[in-house]
């Protein structure tokens, strides 16, 4: 392969692999994006709401901020 290069302040440098590497990293962040994710469904109680809720934040009054993962669909 031949060189990449690259401007910096301090002039032009040589930086073999380095592009393939970022390309590489880009093309698996895109592929996470597109995949589906979990997110997480959020609700206020006193006492845990079910099964799969875990405590997120203590919030005024006794009341703790709950939450559970949910999976997302894909549109």
């Amino acid at each position: 392969m031949s060189g990449d290069w690259i401007h910096t302040i301090r002039g032009q440098r040589l930086v073999e692999g380095t592009l393939p590497r970022i390309a590489r990293a880009v093309e698996k962040l895109n592929e996470l994006l597109q995949a589906d994710v979990e997110e997480w469904e959020v609700c206020k109680a006193r006492e845990s709401p079910g099964p799969g809720w875990e405590p997120r934040q203590a919030l005024a009054d006794d009341y703790w901020a709950w939450r559970r993962r949910i999976k997302k669909e894909k549109k």
